[in-house]
Order: C-alpha cells, then structure tokens, then sequence
C-alpha cells in the first residue's frame, strides 16, 4: 500500500528534527512537547518559505482535506449552505440541508454568514463540507479540532468523525477526544528547539 503521507527532513532553525516518516494507513495523531511543531508542519503540507522558521517537505499522496485551526477552506462572506454547495458542487438542496442538520445547523442556522460563527461552530461547519460530500476524501488532516468546542460540539464531532470511513491524521493534545473517535498510533516529533517556534 502507498503512503498516504511522508515527511521528509523537518528542521527549524536549530537543526535538523525528523528526517523521514511515511505513513500509510489507520487514523494517526500527531505530537510534540510543546504542541507547536505539528502544526508548524501540518501548514507545509508542500515546499515552500518556513511557518515558524521551520523548513523541509510534507507530501500527501492521497486526495485530502484540511481542517486547520481557522477552517480556512471556508469562504467567511458566504452562508455555511453556500460553502457546502461550493465545496459540494453536485449535491442538491435536500442532501445539503441533510449534511448541516447532522453537524447541528438546521433550518435557519445553515443560512448563517461563516464570519459569525464561533470557533467550535466554525469546525463543525467544515466537517459537514467535507463529510457531507457525496464522495468524502480519502484522508483528513485536523488541527487541534477541540480548541474553541463546548461539550455538545465535541460530541456531534466525535460522532461524525467515526462514520467517516477515511483516515485521519489529527493534532490534538486531547487524549479523551483522541480515544473517542479511535486513534490508536501517535507520532510523537522531537521538540523543535528554534526561538521562533
């Protein structure tokens, strides 16, 4: 089976971190001590400048979407039905205004504008784009998706997150939430020593 994803010569400023991880199947989390390094590296997903001055190569081999901290998938001058008929362009009103109502916006709550929304109402509207499709990518890619989430919002992720057939590479200190949607392998990435991180 081919990797769904490897990271290759991760370093910051300090010197060289990971040489090389491929991983190719089964929901993962993603650490380090200090919570900064994955994400650091989740945002460079391909080459380019250094998020956090950190450098060196993540490839994704596997279509994919990404969940970061701000859901920046989501366009904020659109209603949250808009964004899922945008994201989702052969779905129907009906399967639509289905896909929201499983993440908690029914009726007049899928109609709200993506810049009103809360941090926990913002995750949950990404989710419903993305799991909601027709044909939901093969791998998902969450950072720290329980920032920002009350309890009832953990939960209605939780559950999406277990129906979703795909895997799942997720960066999240939560350990309750890790267990509950079953992640069961952790790489854990040394500690970046750099002063920018």
């Amino acid at each position: 089976m081919p990797p769904l994803f490897t990271v290759h010569e991760i370093h910051d400023k300090a010197g060289p971190g990971v040489a090389e991880i491929e991983h190719a199947g089964g929901d993962v989390a993603g650490e380090d001590s200090r919570g900064v390094g994955v994400s650091a590296i989740i945002e460079r997903r391909e080459e380019g400048g250094g998020a956090f001055g950190v450098s060196g190569r993540i490839r994704v081999c596997t279509p994919y979407a990404v969940l970061d901290q701000q859901v920046s998938m989501l366009d904020p001058s659109a209603s949250i039905r808009d964004n899922f008929l945008h994201i989702n362009p052969g779905s129907n009103e009906q399967a639509c205004r289905a896909s929201l109502a499983r993440f908690m916006f029914r009726a007049d709550a899928a109609l709200q504008m993506v810049s009103t929304l809360s941090g926990g109402q913002l995750l949950r509207a990404g989710l419903a784009c993305v799991l909601g499709s027709e044909s939901p990518p093969p791998f998902l890619i969450l950072d720290e998706p329980t920032n920002h989430l009350d309890i009832d919002s953990i939960e209605t992720v939780e559950a999406g997150l277990r129906a979703y057939d795909g895997a799942l590479l997720v960066v999240s200190h939560d350990e309750t939430f890790l267990s509950a949607i079953g992640i069961e392998t952790t790489l854990e990435l040394p500690s970046f020593t750099g002063a920018c991180l």
